[in-house]
């Protein structure tokens, strides 16, 4: 059972046993350098990643390369029948289509907005 807790009623105890089902971080952007989709259009991957931390997590790295690319490297484990990197990473990429039409649908509407409609990176398989 999930509860809503606010910052200033969660005791440490609390938090470190805690099971954390979404585990993410950046993927520092150091790692841009190594990235060239201009030589390299087939390789959308930075590389890098980590595992969930629970065995009904996933893991979630990601990183912002530009404009108009983002990278995610989703993780979790084969033997819990509860996860599935591709659905989750599918998921992103829905969620992340749907800000980009609500964002595209506010420009539309707003005269001075200077937004673009950016075409979209490759499908993530």
């Amino acid at each position: 059972m999930m509860r809503t807790r606010t910052a200033d009623t969660l005791q440490p105890h609390e938090v470190l046993s805690e099971s954390w089902r979404l585990s993410t971080s950046q993927t520092p952007v150091q790692q841009l350098e190594l990235f060239d989709l201009k030589n390299h259009p087939d390789y959308i991957s930075l590389g890098g990643g980590f595992g969930p931390v629970a065995d009904d997590g996933y893991g979630v790295s990601y990183i912002i390369v530009g404009e108009d690319l983002i990278n995610f490297h989703v993780s979790s484990k084969h033997s819990c029948s509860e996860t599935d990197s591709h659905k989750f990473g599918a998921q992103i990429q829905k969620a992340l289509q749907d800000i980009m039409a609500l964002l595209s649908n506010d420009a539309k509407t707003s005269p001075s907005s200077k937004v673009t409609n950016q075409p979209q990176s490759k499908k993530l398989h």
